[in-house]
């Protein structure tokens, strides 16, 4: 008896791909950026926390440098993180154009099998949820959370993968 041919598998994404998925590369570096500041504010008073009348002035000191650590992240943010996104969108399988068909990785479309219909703005494209999304565009999709589906996988009327 013949083995019966298996439909293909949709691609599972790894740990890595739902990791830059779900945007913690972003609160990562503001976080560490700012905690960065605290440190750096903190070796500069060398000063012991317990005494009361330097609280009030230590407490003031770290917010601001959390407002510091805020405008700090965003213009070395600019310069470090998009080569690392760029990487990841390669590593996916982008960068995507239109035709290209994606399964999107995190949200709530999570496992859902598309198709990229138009750019759009940075790093985002348009992928084909239906009428209602398009006029709402709720459509536009970091292309950090698609994956490329090769063209043969048979789908379901869903755009499940077909098992």
């Amino acid at each position: 008896m013949a083995a019966s041919p298996q439909a293909p598998q949709l691609p599972a994404p790894t740990v890595l791909q739902r990791f830059f998925a779900s945007n913690w590369p972003l609160w990562i570096w503001f976080l560490s950026v700012q905690a960065g500041c605290i440190i750096a504010l903190l070796r500069a008073a060398e000063t012991p926390l317990h005494p009361r009348g330097l609280t009030i002035w230590l407490l003031a000191g770290v917010l601001f440098a959390i407002l510091l650590g805020s405008l700090l992240a965003l213009p070395l943010g600019s310069i470090v993180l998009p080569p690392i996104f760029a990487w990841r969108i390669r590593c996916n399988g982008g960068p995507f154009r239109p035709g290209d068909t994606v399964l999107i990785i995190t949200g709530p479309h999570r496992g859902l099998v598309t198709t990229v219909y138009e750019p759009s703005q940075g790093i985002a494209v348009c992928i084909d949820l239906g009428g209602e999304a398009k006029r709402n565009f709720a459509d536009d999709v970091s292309q950090l959370n698609l994956l490329r589906v090769p063209r043969t996988m048979e789908l379901d009327d869903r755009g499940r993968g077909a098992e």
